[in-house]
């Protein structure tokens, strides 16, 4: 679901329906069922920007934009990667969560692999369970986050 889309799609049928409201022979009827839908979108709009506290999502944005940028070492004079930020952002929100989940396990595991290695204790492995800490981690997140009102 766009719910944004969606908002702008339903604007768009307020305004057919507004301009078909002058050809109506019910004009009473017609103009009472615009008037919800309009109260039914701006409910919903403000719902969106308010309840929901959109800006968590733009902060997270911002922190991925931000890593991108340092990663590309912009601030020593290296072009920015626009298309490439862009890019990035659209692949990781049409892949969701699950797949970045994935990708960061994989680092981990790696990681712990690579320090079992380096300190020869892979025969008496004990493998964190990287999934369970970060499933944990999330809902810790996601109980901490305040929502505007």
């Amino acid at each position: 679901m766009k719910p944004y889309q969606t908002i702008e799609d339903q604007k768009t049928v307020i305004n057919d329906l507004t301009y078909k409201l002058q050809f109506s022979k019910e004009k009473v009827k017609d103009a009472k069922t615009i008037n919800t839908l309009i109260n039914t979108v701006n409910c919903f709009e403000t719902m969106l920007k308010n309840k929901y506290f959109t800006d968590v999502i733009e902060t997270l944005l911002y922190a991925n934009i931000k890593e991108w940028l340092m990663q590309s070492e912009v601030y020593d004079g290296s072009p920015i990667p626009l298309q490439e930020m862009c890019s990035g952002v659209e692949f990781d929100i049409a892949n969701g969560s699950k797949q970045k989940k994935l990708e960061v396990l994989s680092v981990l595991k790696s990681h712990e692999l690579e320090n079992m290695i380096k300190n020869d204790t892979l025969k008496n492995a004990n493998f964190t369970d990287f999934n369970k800490l970060l499933t944990d981690l999330i809902n810790e997140f996601k109980k901490s986050i305040v929502w505007n009102k």
